[in-house]
């Protein structure tokens, strides 16, 4: 009985022990600090337990018996399952040191943590980790995920990380420890490994720059929406992709805002911000309906998207349906994206093309970015960058970019070419325009100078020849004592009859033609020589070239051709006159005789004749030439 009294004290005191001074520790789960030179990743060292009620306290998890233990895909994968994404967590190791000096090491437990506090068990004593006076390099690390903890001489104690992610879901969980001394080269191999991301992020944020600055340009210029739109889109596009990278990895509480947050509203804001350029920019409501109604709606469906992403995020604490929500809004915009392609395809307009195959690149590689993103998977063999998610939506963001502009250079050719064939069309326009007016107002012209000659002819016409009637009339009566004023008015009747005629022929639009002119000066010439001394031959080819003389030309022509043969009557004393009509590149009329010829000492005596004769041929673009041999030459030549 004794004994077993014995037996029974030894288990009573053994389990106060274990309660006062915990349980002990498995040498295979104790992380030897000694061994580690530079940084050491401790996943399996480590006991795991979530708390998705918040009600556990670190003093609690110090007392329990049983924890879960990490596996070795956890670091492999680095993504942990939903249910512990909006818990408390907590990660149990135990560091011994058999130095003989304090040892110092920076800890990051993951990425994106909202709570992080360190808690220690040395002897079943737990206390709050604190940092120490004389480890100032190690501040140089906190806005990267890293917190101070220490041991000293052959000490080994229990560590209780607590921790709660920010709400996104670009999380992991990687608990690395990393030597104080090396922890700023730890960060900077860190943001090392990200260089060639950032260097492609910058490259085509510059790119964006350049269209920002391009599309609103071309907004001042032109003050057309869809540039304004699409620099806004650019913009947004530019800040999400600089924003990116220089807050990778950095624990602040703006880049926690903005992976949680800020980075989908920039997204759905470029989304909506590309809907209404492509509206914009096709003119959909006029030239495709349907397209019109569908990116319209899809905006709405955006906008309702955003309002219930940031009621969830600011009003509950769910990241399940955070994550959901993000996740089915951007499933629909690939929807939407393709069919939006499959519409495209259905018209033959290149400037609609050149938006699909943007929206193609669009989708291809965002939905590559998105399997990255969501997935553990990583291409083998080939450079890490091509397993990035985020160098897969550069590609997409920036070859759509790229076909938007080969897009815009067609649609400024083609707008150019539709500029000049409107303003050749107006021009053309304006010009037959002005010709019509011409016309109307030669036709005027034309009907008013057949009036005016009808009227001449049948007034003043029908007057002359009575007053010549009565003038004969009276030579006949006194024949036999002749009255000198009778014989001067039948001459002036008889002169201002023909003149009057030459006029009515002049202003008669049904005598503009050269044929018409050619017979008229042939009739007058021959009559004008009838009663003369000199005869008068005159040479024209049988077929004269129908060509349209207006009635100034034919006017002129006709009083110069008159005036000369005048000359040749009064001064020439010639005996023949001979006119010739040719009609090679000019419409010209030669006019000979066989007098005394011209002397150019003598030129007054033909007063201002000639000069006249001059002027009326230059007033109608015409030539004027007189010269002697074996009598006098004088040629006459318009071109027609």
């Amino acid at each position: 009985m004794l004994q077993e009294k014995k037996t029974y004290l030894v288990i009573i005191l053994f389990f106060i022990c274990r309660i006062a001074f915990g349980q002990p520790a498995d040498d295979s789960m104790v992380v030897n600090t000694s061994k580690i030179l530079a940084s050491k990743n401790i996943s399996d060292f480590c006991y795991f337990f979530s708390d998705p009620e918040k009600k556990i306290t670190p003093q609690d998890i110090s007392k329990m018996g049983t924890l879960e233990k990490m596996t070795h895909a956890i670091p492999n994968q680095r993504r942990i399952p939903s249910k512990y994404l909006s818990s408390l967590n907590y990660l149990v190791f135990t560091l011994k040191n058999i130095g003989d000096s304090v040892e110092s090491f920076c800890l990051s437990p993951a990425n994106y943590l909202q709570v992080f506090e360190i808690y220690k068990e040395t002897n079943g004593v737990l206390t709050g980790n604190t940092l120490y006076t004389n480890a100032k390099p190690a501040a140089k690390v906190l806005n990267h995920g890293y917190k101070l903890i220490q041991l000293a001489p052959g000490e080994q104690s229990k560590f209780i990380i607590k921790f709660k992610y920010v709400k996104t879901s670009v999380i992991n969980i990687l608990p690395r420890l990393v030597r104080l001394e090396y922890s700023l080269t730890q960060v900077n191999y860190d943001k090392e490994t990200s260089s060639e991301t950032s260097i492609i992020t910058f490259i085509v944020s510059g790119f964006f720059l350049m269209m920002i600055f391009y599309s609103f340009a071309s907004y001042r210029q032109a003050y057309r929406p869809e540039f304004l739109y699409y620099g806004a889109y650019t913009f947004c596009i530019s800040i999400l992709l600089f924003l990116k990278s220089v807050l990778l990895n950095n624990s602040t509480a703006f880049n926690f805002f903005f992976e949680a947050y800020l980075d989908f509203f920039i997204q759905l804001g470029s989304v909506f911000l590309y809907l209404l350029f492509i509206r914009s920019y096709l003119n959909t409501k006029v030239n495709y309906p349907v397209i019109e109604k569908l990116l319209f709606y899809s905006q709405w469906i955006v906008m309702g998207a955003f309002a219930i992403y940031t009621y969830v995020y600011f009003g509950t604490d769910s990241l399940y349906v955070q994550n959901k929500i993000e996740l089915y809004t951007k499933l629909f915009l690939v929807a939407l994206g393709i069919t939006f392609i499959l519409i495209g395809f259905r018209y033959k307009d290149t400037l609609l093309k050149y938006l699909v195959y943007g929206n193609i690149n669009l989708i291809f590689f965002g939905l590559l970015s998105l399997f990255f993103m969501s997935t553990p998977y990583h291409i083998k063999n080939l450079h890490w960058i091509f397993s990035n998610s985020f160098f897969y939506y550069s590609l997409s963001v920036l070859g759509e970019c790229l076909l938007f502009m080969v897009g815009l250079s067609y649609k400024n050719r083609k707008e150019l070419i539709e500029k000049v064939k409107m303003e050749e069309t107006l021009k053309r326009e304006h010009q037959r325009q002005e010709m019509e007016k011409q016309l109307v107002i030669i036709n005027t012209q034309q009907d008013e100078r057949n009036r005016i000659s009808a009227d001449m002819h049948d007034e003043l016409g029908a007057g002359m020849t009575a007053i010549r009637l009565m003038s004969e009339m009276a030579k006949t009566k006194t024949k036999d004592n002749p009255v000198p004023e009778i014989e001067k008015i039948s001459d002036s009747s008889n002169d201002l009859l023909n003149k009057m005629n030459a006029i009515i022929w002049s202003m008669n639009s049904s005598n503009d033609t050269l044929p018409n002119l050619v017979s008229y000066i042939r009739s007058y010439a021959i009559t004008f020589f009838e009663n003369s001394d000199s005869k008068c031959l005159v040479n024209v080819l049988d077929e004269v070239p129908e060509k349209e003389l207006s009635g100034e030309k034919r006017r002129n022509i006709f009083l110069t051709v008159k005036e000369a043969l005048n000359n040749v009557v009064k001064h020439s004393k010639a005996t023949e006159v001979k006119i010739d009509f040719t009609f090679d590149n000019l419409f010209c009329i030669k006019i000979t005789d066989n007098g005394v010829g011209i002397n150019k000492n003598k030129l007054r005596e033909f007063g201002n004749g000639l000069k006249n004769m001059q002027k009326r041929m230059e007033r109608i673009g015409g030539q004027f030439e007189i010269e002697n041999n074996q009598g006098t030459i004088l040629k006459l030549c318009i071109p027609y």
